[in-house]
């Protein structure tokens, strides 16, 4: 039987954000490809868009020009996750 989910995933180290997974569930005898197309309006379904901030900047940076292309207007960037808390100061010596 063929399902697919959406709804919201939250953990704990990522509490401050709200994520939405689309989750696909058939027979894998009944798919001719792993890579599936939907439908969307990005404008109207993401705020924003963040980026691993691991990722090369060079594959950020195409993945940005993708994303404008496509006529997505949001807000994409790199996430912001590992950056230290503002206003951190260290006393070196």
């Amino acid at each position: 039987m063929e399902r697919a989910l959406l709804g919201p995933c939250w953990s704990n180290a990522l509490s401050s954000l709200t994520e939405m997974r689309l989750i696909y569930s058939a027979d894998d005898n009944d798919c001719e490809s792993n890579i599936f197309s939907f439908d969307i309006e990005p404008n109207k379904l993401f705020d924003r868009i963040l980026f691993d901030p691991r990722m090369d900047e060079s594959l950020q940076d195409s993945y940005i020009e993708a994303v404008e292309k496509l006529g997505c207007k949001v807000d994409v960037r790199r996430s912001p996750l590992y950056d230290p808390p503002k206003g951190m100061k260290f006393k070196l010596g």
